[in-house]
């Protein structure tokens, strides 16, 4: 009996491990199927295939592709080898910023007119004991307030004995070159006078060359201080050149470049007095932009005008 229930019980396991068998077999077929189904097309794709197999010459490209060219890249000029030596010097612009602000112009006049015309017709004065009158003992319309146009005493608005600051200096006056109290509007910068005579420029920026593994900026710096004291606290603006001016030397000069290239950097005055270096310069002056062509060479001062803010 027993034997008889285990070999139907292996039997039926035989049975059912077929039609398992039969079932995958069965399922993977269908997938088989579905998968190689052709995948349903719209009336435009039926269209492009059929017009393709008319006219196989149709879908040809109609021009040779382009080749690749490598474009120059003109934001970056390319260095030139011009088979020359150039001595390269740095030089720094020294600015004093403006102090007060300048003299409006005609329309920003014009401007500051109207608004205070407007202010006086919307404002309105209260009175002097407004301030200890008991709520709602007295209203003021609009037309019963005072006109805001009557003369008032300075001394009332800004206090007794103060009085405002000249915008002209004396050094203005005397034409002080070397004060920094002067031309207060604008901005004026540091020149210095050479002392070699045969200087290319005898009025010029202080300028010098660079030391080993120096930067033509902390150059620029140096040299300032290198002339003017290093009392005279400033901080550079920027880290590249905002301009250069270049020259060829003359047929003879002593010298082993064919020219000078000099390149400009500029820093702005913070605070501190000028203690001129007599070994480096003779003397110096604070000048506006307007008057730098009274000292320097008429092409460098009109490049520097243009490099400058006025």
């Amino acid at each position: 009996m027993h034997a008889f229930r285990g070999g139907l019980t292996r039997a039926l396991s035989r049975s059912s491990t077929g039609t398992s068998h039969a079932l995958l077999a069965n399922a993977s077929e269908t997938r088989a199927f579905a998968s190689s189904a052709k995948p349903r097309l719209s009336w435009r794709q039926k269209q492009k295939l059929e017009e393709k197999k008319r006219n196989p010459k149709a879908n040809a490209p109609r021009q040779a592709p382009r080749e690749k060219v490598a474009r120059q890249n003109f934001l970056v000029t390319p260095a030139v080898d011009d088979g020359k030596k150039w001595r390269i010097l740095s030089a720094g612009i020294l600015e004093r910023l403006p102090v007060i602000q300048p003299d409006l112009k005609d329309y920003e006049m014009d401007v500051e007119m109207m608004e205070h015309e407007i202010a006086l017709r919307e404002d309105q004065r209260l009175d002097e004991d407004f301030w200890f009158m008991e709520p709602g003992s007295r209203h003021i319309t609009p037309e019963e307030a005072p006109w805001p146009n009557e003369e008032q005493d300075p001394e009332e608005l800004i206090g007794a004995g103060f009085q405002f600051a000249p915008r002209e200096t004396e050094d203005d006056a005397t034409n002080n070159r070397k004060s920094l109290n002067r031309a207060l509007k604008g901005r004026v910068f540091l020149i210095v006078k050479n002392t070699a005579k045969d200087a290319k420029f005898p009025w010029f920026f202080p300028l010098g060359e660079a030391q080993s593994e120096e930067k033509m900026r902390d150059a620029a710096v140096r040299h300032v201080a290198e002339n003017v004291g290093e009392d005279l606290e400033v901080t550079p603006v920027g880290f590249a050149p905002i301009g250069y001016v270049k020259y060829e030397h003359p047929e003879g000069h002593n010298s082993e470049f064919d020219g000078t290239k000099v390149f400009f950097y500029k820093s702005q005055f913070l605070t501190g007095d000028v203690a001129l270096n007599a070994a480096k310069a003779e003397d110096y002056l604070w000048v506006t932009r307007d008057e730098l062509a009274e000292y320097l060479d008429a092409d460098v001062a009109e490049y520097v005008k243009k490099i400058v803010p006025n």
